[in-house]
Protein backbone atom coordinates (compact mmCIF):
# COMPACT_ATOMS: atom_id res chain seq x y z
CA UNK A 1 0.00 0.00 0.00
CA UNK A 2 1.36 3.50 -0.70
CA UNK A 3 0.56 6.85 0.05
CA UNK A 4 1.27 9.94 -1.30
CA UNK A 5 3.61 12.12 0.93
CA UNK A 6 0.82 15.17 0.62
CA UNK A 7 -1.74 13.50 2.47
CA UNK A 8 0.49 12.69 5.31
CA UNK A 9 1.41 15.38 8.50
CA UNK A 10 4.46 17.37 7.87
CA UNK A 11 6.08 16.31 11.12
CA UNK A 12 5.70 12.65 9.44
CA UNK A 13 7.15 13.46 5.99
CA UNK A 14 9.82 16.37 7.04
CA UNK A 15 12.36 13.22 6.79
CA UNK A 16 11.28 11.68 3.94
CA UNK A 17 12.15 12.03 0.02
CA UNK A 18 9.64 13.71 -2.34
CA UNK A 19 10.98 11.24 -5.21
CA UNK A 20 9.91 7.50 -3.43
CA UNK A 21 6.20 6.78 -2.41
CA UNK A 22 5.94 5.92 1.34
CA UNK A 23 5.21 2.11 1.85
CA UNK A 24 2.83 2.01 5.12
CA UNK A 25 3.30 -1.89 5.34
CA UNK A 26 6.04 -2.89 2.89
CA UNK A 27 6.01 -6.60 3.56
CA UNK A 28 6.71 -8.77 0.76
CA UNK A 29 5.86 -12.52 0.78
CA UNK A 30 9.78 -12.75 0.50
CA UNK A 31 10.25 -9.89 3.60
CA UNK A 32 7.41 -12.40 5.38
CA UNK A 33 9.53 -15.22 4.90
CA UNK A 34 12.82 -13.75 5.71
CA UNK A 35 11.08 -11.78 9.09
CA UNK A 36 10.11 -15.97 9.93
CA UNK A 37 13.32 -16.94 9.25
CA UNK A 38 15.28 -14.60 11.46
CA UNK A 39 12.83 -14.85 14.15
CA UNK A 40 13.12 -18.75 14.07
CA UNK A 41 17.02 -18.44 14.12
CA UNK A 42 16.85 -15.77 17.14
CA UNK A 43 14.34 -17.53 19.23
CA UNK A 44 16.16 -20.73 20.62
CA UNK A 45 19.35 -17.91 21.99
CA UNK A 46 16.51 -15.65 23.00
CA UNK A 47 14.81 -18.58 25.09
CA UNK A 48 18.34 -19.30 26.82
CA UNK A 49 18.94 -15.93 27.66
CA UNK A 50 15.39 -15.62 29.48
CA UNK A 51 16.03 -18.92 31.43
CA UNK A 52 19.17 -17.74 32.93
CA UNK A 53 17.63 -14.94 34.26
CA UNK A 54 17.79 -12.40 31.33
CA UNK A 55 15.51 -9.39 29.96
CA UNK A 56 13.43 -9.90 26.90
CA UNK A 57 14.22 -6.49 25.85
CA UNK A 58 17.93 -6.60 26.82
CA UNK A 59 19.00 -9.69 24.45
CA UNK A 60 16.87 -7.96 21.20
CA UNK A 61 18.07 -4.59 21.62
CA UNK A 62 21.60 -6.09 21.33
CA UNK A 63 21.06 -7.95 18.32
CA UNK A 64 21.87 -6.29 15.41
CA UNK A 65 19.33 -7.07 13.08
CA UNK A 66 16.98 -4.36 14.37
CA UNK A 67 13.97 -7.00 15.71
CA UNK A 68 10.95 -5.03 17.24
CA UNK A 69 10.32 -6.66 20.57
CA UNK A 70 6.71 -6.13 20.54
CA UNK A 71 6.48 -7.67 16.81
CA UNK A 72 8.68 -10.45 17.84
CA UNK A 73 6.37 -11.21 21.04
CA UNK A 74 3.55 -11.06 19.26
CA UNK A 75 4.68 -13.75 16.44
CA UNK A 76 5.85 -15.97 19.80
CA UNK A 77 2.32 -15.54 21.42
CA UNK A 78 0.98 -16.80 17.65
CA UNK A 79 1.81 -20.32 18.41
CA UNK A 80 1.05 -22.60 21.39
CA UNK A 81 4.47 -24.19 21.09
CA UNK A 82 6.57 -21.25 20.79
CA UNK A 83 4.40 -19.18 23.93
CA UNK A 84 4.13 -22.81 26.39
CA UNK A 85 8.31 -22.95 25.72
CA UNK A 86 8.67 -18.93 26.13
CA UNK A 87 6.93 -19.24 29.94
CA UNK A 88 8.84 -22.14 30.86
CA UNK A 89 11.88 -20.53 29.96
CA UNK A 90 10.48 -17.49 31.98
CA UNK A 91 9.86 -19.93 34.90
CA UNK A 92 13.07 -21.24 34.58
CA UNK A 93 14.97 -17.92 34.62
CA UNK A 94 13.31 -16.96 37.96
CA UNK A 95 15.50 -19.45 39.58
CA UNK A 96 18.82 -17.79 37.56
CA UNK A 97 17.00 -13.89 39.12
CA UNK A 98 16.78 -15.64 43.02
CA UNK A 99 20.25 -16.02 42.91
CA UNK A 100 21.04 -12.41 41.55
CA UNK A 101 18.26 -11.22 44.26
CA UNK A 102 20.79 -12.83 46.72
CA UNK A 103 23.94 -11.14 44.91
CA UNK A 104 22.92 -7.50 45.12
CA UNK A 105 21.11 -7.81 48.76
CA UNK A 106 24.57 -9.15 49.90
CA UNK A 107 26.44 -6.09 47.98
CA UNK A 108 28.24 -8.95 46.28
CA UNK A 109 27.90 -7.89 42.43
CA UNK A 110 28.51 -4.38 43.62
CA UNK A 111 29.65 -3.46 46.97
CA UNK A 112 29.27 0.86 46.36
CA UNK A 113 26.12 0.63 44.71
CA UNK A 114 23.28 2.60 47.20
CA UNK A 115 21.52 0.88 49.19
CA UNK A 116 18.24 2.37 48.08
CA UNK A 117 18.99 1.78 44.29
CA UNK A 118 20.14 -2.14 45.56
CA UNK A 119 16.58 -2.52 47.15
CA UNK A 120 14.89 -1.52 44.19
CA UNK A 121 16.88 -3.98 41.95
CA UNK A 122 15.73 -6.17 44.48
CA UNK A 123 12.03 -5.60 44.48
CA UNK A 124 12.12 -4.84 41.15
CA UNK A 125 13.45 -8.70 40.50
CA UNK A 126 10.99 -9.99 43.13
CA UNK A 127 7.60 -8.55 41.04
CA UNK A 128 9.03 -10.18 37.97
CA UNK A 129 9.71 -13.43 39.33
CA UNK A 130 6.18 -13.46 41.40
CA UNK A 131 4.90 -12.81 38.00
CA UNK A 132 6.89 -15.32 35.76
CA UNK A 133 5.97 -17.94 38.41
CA UNK A 134 3.55 -17.95 40.63
CA UNK A 135 3.19 -21.11 42.00
CA UNK A 136 6.95 -21.10 43.81
CA UNK A 137 7.43 -17.48 43.95
CA UNK A 138 3.76 -15.50 43.81
CA UNK A 139 2.04 -14.95 46.97
CA UNK A 140 -0.08 -17.61 48.73
CA UNK A 141 -3.70 -17.36 49.67
CA UNK A 142 -4.94 -19.73 51.94
CA UNK A 143 -7.85 -20.58 53.61
CA UNK A 144 -8.77 -22.80 56.44
CA UNK A 145 -12.16 -24.07 56.70
CA UNK A 146 -13.02 -26.13 59.21
CA UNK A 147 -16.54 -27.55 59.97
CA UNK A 148 -17.65 -28.74 63.43
CA UNK A 149 -21.10 -28.40 62.97
CA UNK A 150 -23.37 -31.65 63.78
CA UNK A 151 -26.66 -31.71 62.12
CA UNK A 152 -29.62 -33.57 63.72
CA UNK A 153 -32.27 -34.90 61.28
CA UNK A 154 -34.39 -35.82 64.16
CA UNK A 155 -34.13 -32.13 65.81
CA UNK A 156 -34.94 -30.80 62.15
CA UNK A 157 -37.65 -32.51 61.61
CA UNK A 158 -38.92 -31.86 65.17
CA UNK A 159 -38.74 -28.02 64.18
CA UNK A 160 -40.55 -28.89 60.90
CA UNK A 161 -43.21 -30.54 62.96
CA UNK A 162 -43.37 -27.64 65.32
CA UNK A 163 -43.70 -24.94 62.25
CA UNK A 164 -46.49 -27.01 60.76
CA UNK A 165 -48.17 -26.83 63.88
CA UNK A 166 -47.80 -23.15 64.65
CA UNK A 167 -49.56 -22.26 60.94
CA UNK A 168 -52.60 -24.34 61.72
CA UNK A 169 -53.12 -22.91 65.17
CA UNK A 170 -56.66 -21.92 64.94
CA UNK A 171 -57.29 -18.01 65.09
CA UNK A 172 -59.66 -17.59 68.02
CA UNK A 173 -62.39 -14.97 67.45
CA UNK A 174 -66.10 -14.93 65.78
CA UNK A 175 -66.67 -17.01 62.44
CA UNK A 176 -68.68 -16.62 59.46
CA UNK A 177 -69.45 -18.46 56.90
CA UNK A 178 -69.22 -16.94 53.56
CA UNK A 179 -71.18 -17.63 50.25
Amino acid sequence: MTVELNTLPEWITAHLSQDEPVQLFPRSKEQRELKRLIYDTVFERFLDHISEGGLGTEFINSDPREIQYGDFLSWIHRDAEREARYEEAQRIGTAAMAEKVMLISDGIDNPMEDVQRSALRVATREKLMKAWNRKRYGDRQQVDVTNNTVISIKNLLEQRDQQLLDAITPIEGECARVE
